[in-house]
């Protein structure tokens, strides 16, 4: 696992690097086919974690669970860079200033998927 830290000052859309589709809007997000996982730092929320994630890392928990702020982002970060089947995947951790203060979310993508 690769992760680039990103500061975004604007309000462009991000795009997936690998199937080229639209994610963060300017007032909402839609995971590409290639998203692992978008966790939102400020709310210590999964807002989107896909079945390898839930089950390998997240212990088979479900969207209402990974809810719960007991969740140790960071940790399960750390196993993720350790796990030889991360190799290929890339995570942006993006700090969006605001004038309340800066929000941050980590996107993480598969940048070997393939197909739909």
């Amino acid at each position: 696992m690769h992760v680039v830290e990103l500061e975004r000052s604007d309000k462009l859309p991000l795009f997936c690097p690998v199937t080229g589709e639209q994610m963060l809007f300017e007032d909402d997000f839609k995971p590409s086919k290639a998203t692992v996982f978008w966790y939102l730092e400020d709310f210590e929320v999964f807002e989107h974690a896909d079945q390898w994630t839930v089950k390998n890392f997240l212990n088979g928990q479900t969207k209402e669970q990974l809810d719960l702020p007991s969740i140790d982002f960071y940790g399960i970060l750390k196993k993720m860079k350790g796990d030889r089947t991360s190799d290929n995947l890339l995570c942006f951790s993006i700090t969006n200033p605001g004038h309340g203060g800066a929000f941050v979310f980590h996107v993480c993508i598969d940048m070997s998927h393939q197909g739909n």
